[in-house]
């Protein structure tokens, strides 16, 4: 699994801290190839290129 500093896609990274999420899942678009995050810049859990939902895991971007 890769380690992301932001997403690739969005360029966000995880809040980190007491309250928010201190990782987040990339993940790749098993139709077109996008790498994206779930946040809801990034499509919600959708690929932000063609809307598909289907997708695997490649990495995890974390919080400073």
């Amino acid at each position: 699994m890769t380690r992301f500093n932001h997403c690739p896609n969005c360029h966000t990274k995880p809040a980190g801290g007491l309250f928010g999420g201190t990782s987040r899942r990339i993940y790749e678009c098993k139709d077109c190839g996008k790498v994206y995050c779930n946040h809801e810049k990034c499509g919600a859990g959708r690929c932000p290129n063609c809307a598909s939902t289907r997708r695997t895991e490649v990495g995890k971007c974390y919080a400073d």
